[in-house]
């Protein structure tokens, strides 16, 4: 059974707002990953204590009957109830604090809130800014963990429609017609500025042209105050506010505008937490202009997704709004880079997978989730490696260490690995022979299955130091391109084979062209995003190409019989272990046919680097000779226990 979690949220569709849409996101994307149980409110606040009357008693209820192991509680208004349900039930609790649920003015407010919180096992921020004021507020440093909010392309608000949604949105009103769209949406409070910004800003630009229309959605205790203001200054024809209104008819303003502004002002007691709208806007690939504050500063990365201006910056507002309206290409190159950008870094895919380390790191006996399926039904073996442990799917059958290293945690061991080794052990001379030897017979399987292979493209992923392309050159072969993150792997490579060789991972790997073959030669068991790379990899590979893959394998007698002190578990170095059911997985989800599958034994033979072991040197080679005649005799009868996995993968037809 996976991790249990009851997620509690007084903010929820149908109710409308930026914490409405995060929750409901986030439950949607956790749901995939935790058997996770839901609590919501979706109307109004002002039950809020007979709601929290409600909540208290629709817990208590799952608490009593369902395998929870952690309560996650989606904003600090709710902390009073996670400290009840913690002393009743000893459950971790997991908050998160979105801004003004931690700085409200009110007195009550002030002396319980930060309380509660302090006392819960990890607080998550949505922002730098409310990172400090909570710090601020006596909350540890140590158990604040900044996790921003997140954007769905497919669920929110861009259309790839949009001149027909430009126009139809035109014909509700002709006035609009040949004139630029600014667009704001939020509460109508005032640290969102629009009263300011209509006041200093639309009033100066109204002087200059007439060009453009402002339109501020949503509603809030402001609305009458800013459309007295908008009357007084007889911008009646340039500045309209929409009250609340439905996502289809948002989703059409989003892409029927030109610019969209976030003209935030400094309040005491009430800040910006993040602002979802920004992304919003941003992945709908609409410039933004916002001012420098609190969380909108971790939503924007200035001249990324985004132009930060000095709040109150009149003047600056300003200059940005005249460069974006006067300057069509300026305004449209800039959209596409700000959705690029958004869509790269706060896409929930992304984002909720901190939550679920997060969860994990404080569930009970908890087991992480498969990378290759996803399931969360998976097993620790017991087999340790420092700090890296080995776990199996229970539904695939791959095996994975967990924590699972990043790229440059690779990296650095790829260049410890080197330098340990030494350069000599390159220029080894039993290592060259058993390398020639591999390699050629590599090669030799490769041309059963492919006609004409000195015309073929070909991509190998992970070049190390350059074995198999030199197997290929010296056999005329020249079409190939080989991707290496060791740094000083690729640099030996360079020096060697030129613009041939790219310094980087697959993932990063930016070409239009695609290959006929790619060779993942004991690559496949390094991947730390196996679904990433293989979704590049299937993008760069032609519809009739070949992918080959050599790996270790878990079926093998050496692995049951060795098992921790196997040679081949060897993290962070090896992260993933496959075996024939994972590897026939990994080929059916991503819509390959497993054509070729063998294993081979391997007999290891006595290499080393030791000086005064010089002299025997020649008598290695000839043990290398004897292994291979031996595993010749042997691997017919090994099926699938031998110890290394030869595959080949080619798309369904």
């Amino acid at each position: 059974m996976g991790l249990g979690v009851l997620f509690i949220t007084r903010k929820y569709p149908p109710a409308i707002g930026g914490m409405e849409k995060v929750a409901y996101e986030l439950f949607h994307q956790l749901r995939c990953k935790v058997d996770i149980t839901l609590i919501k409110w979706g109307g109004s606040n002002i039950l809020l204590p007979i709601v929290l009357i409600y909540f208290f008693i629709k817990a208590f209820i799952i608490l009593l009957s369902k395998k929870i192991d952690i309560i996650y509680i989606q904003d600090g208004v709710l902390s009073p109830l996670g400290i009840v349900l913690k002393k009743i039930f000893s459950k971790k609790i997991i908050i998160t604090i979105h801004g003004r649920d931690i700085t409200y003015s009110n007195l009550i407010y002030r002396l319980i809130i930060p309380q509660c919180v302090k006392q819960f096992d990890r607080i998550i921020c949505v922002s730098k800014a409310t990172s400090d004021e909570c710090i601020k507020r006596g909350i540890e440093k140590e158990k604040i963990s900044i996790i921003p909010n997140g954007i769905s392309d497919t669920h929110y608000m861009f259309t790839t429609q949009k001149e027909t949604t430009k126009n139809q949105f035109r014909q509700i009103d002709a006035s609009l017609n040949q004139k630029k769209i600014i667009l704001s949406v939020g509460r109508l409070v005032r640290r969102k500025g629009f009263k300011w910004f209509i006041e200093n800003v639309i009033i100066r630009l109204k002087k200059e042209r007439s060009d453009f229309f402002y339109f501020i959605v949503g509603s809030g205790p402001m609305k009458a105050e800013i459309n007295k203001t908008i009357a007084a200054l007889n911008l009646e024809s340039c500045v309209k506010v929409l009250d609340r209104i439905d996502n289809d008819s948002l989703k059409m303003i989003y892409n029927t505008a030109d610019i969209f502004v976030v003209p935030n002002i400094p309040i005491d007691g009430d800040i910006e937490g993040f602002g979802v709208v920004i992304l919003e806007a941003a992945s709908c690939g609409i410039p933004v202009v916002a001012s420098n504050l609190e969380g909108i500063a971790d939503a924007i990365k200035n001249n990324k997704n985004g132009l930060l201006v000095d709040p109150m910056d009149e003047e600056n507002y300003l200059k940005q709004l005249r460069k974006l309206l006067d300057d069509e290409k300026y305004r449209e190159t800039f959209g596409k880079k700000a959705r690029i950008y958004t869509l790269e870094n706060y896409q929930w895919d992304t984002i909720v997978k901190r939550y679920i380390e997060i969860f994990y790191s404080f569930g009970h006996n908890s087991m992480p989730e498969c990378p290759l399926c996803q399931s969360p039904n998976t097993h620790n073996t017991g087999i340790n490696n420092g700090h890296y442990r080995l776990y199996s799917c229970n539904a695939c059958n791959l095996y994975f260490i967990d924590p699972v290293p990043t790229e440059n945690d690779l990296k650095n061991n790829y260049k410890e690995y080197l330098r340990e080794k030494g350069y000599k052990y390159l220029n080894n001379k039993l290592r060259k022979y058993k390398i020639q030897s591999l390699w050629k017979n590599r090669l030799l399987l490769l041309k059963k299955f492919v006609n004409s292979i000195d015309h073929k493209q070909i991509l190998e992923i992970g070049a190390g130091t350059g074995e198999w392309i030199e197997t290929l050159e010296r056999n005329h072969i020249r079409e190939y391109t080989g991707l290496e993150i060791a740094e000083d792997e690729f640099y030996i490579l360079k020096k060697k084979f030129h613009n041939k060789i790219h310094n980087s991972s697959l993932i990063s790997f930016h070409t239009d062209r695609m290959f006929d073959i790619i060779c993942l030669w004991d690559v496949v068991e390094h991947f730390n995003e196996i679904e990433q790379n293989m979704k590049k990899l299937k993008k760069l590979l032609r519809p009739d190409g070949l992918v080959v893959i050599s790996t270790v394998n878990t079926n093998s007698f050496s692995f049951t019989i060795k098992r921790g002190s196997w040679r081949y578990f060897i993290p962070p170095e090896h992260i993933l272990y496959f075996n024939h059911k994972s590897l026939a997985y990994l080929a059916t989800r991503h819509g390959f046919d497993l054509i070729y599958f063998k294993t081979q034994f391997q007999i290891q033979a006595y290499l080393t680097n030791n000086k005064k072991a010089q002299e025997i040197r020649n008598i290695n080679i000839y043990l290398y000779q004897l292994k291979v005649f031996l595993e010749k005799i042997v691997n017919p009868f090994l099926f699938r226990r031998g110890e290394i996995i030869t595959c080949m993968l080619k798309n369904k037809s």
